[in-house]
């Protein structure tokens, strides 16, 4: 878990959801993007996008809690982070071609070339990934207030198991004679 407090500081929480235990870790004072975020299957690695205190933007890897970066880009060319795929493949919203050596990881790392658009390329593959899938086409994006973006008319996701269950109780609901009127 990422729990951001107002004042650009992120907490790191390890939630072992098979205890109900809550193991606290690192405090960052800068932000990390949730969207842009994800733990490896065996919930031992995290990729994240980071922007520090001095405004520099880096996708690392590490071991939560703790956010003692293992291996890093040295800067973000793209817009970071990434997600994993399996428990041999992570891929990366950023070039990690730099020659420099580095330690041998339980997974290969692979770019991703943007595909969705740039700021949601992320979310959407881990989205995908885990059972969600589009209502419809994508709504028309605007520029609102302060730069936010804004999808106008956006159906947005479903799950797949929830869409699965309705569609079961549609065919297994039993059909009603119709109530007679006096």
């Amino acid at each position: 878990m990422l729990r951001t407090k107002p004042s650009k500081l992120c907490h790191v929480i390890l939630w072992d959801t098979d205890t109900d235990e809550c193991i606290h870790g690192s405090w960052f004072r800068g932000r990390i993007d949730p969207t842009r975020c994800d733990l490896s299957w065996d919930g031992e690695w995290m990729v994240y996008v980071a922007r520090g205190y001095e405004q520099r933007r880096w996708t690392g890897i590490c071991r939560p809690p703790r956010l003692r970066t293992i291996v890093d880009t040295s800067d973000v060319h793209r817009w970071g982070g990434g997600f994993f795929v399996a428990g041999t493949m992570l891929y990366v919203d950023e070039d990690w071609n730099d020659p420099a050596p580095r330690p041998e990881l339980p997974f290969a790392i692979e770019d991703l070339r943007p595909s969705r658009g740039e700021a949601f390329t992320v979310l959407m593959h881990r989205l995908e990934r885990d059972g969600w899938t589009r209502k419809g086409e994508f709504g028309e994006m605007r520029r609102g207030a302060k730069g936010a973006n804004i999808c106008v008319g956006d159906p947005g996701w479903q799950s797949v198991e929830k869409l699965l269950s309705r569609r079961e109780s549609e065919i297994s609901r039993p059909v009603l004679p119709a109530k007679r009127s006096r």
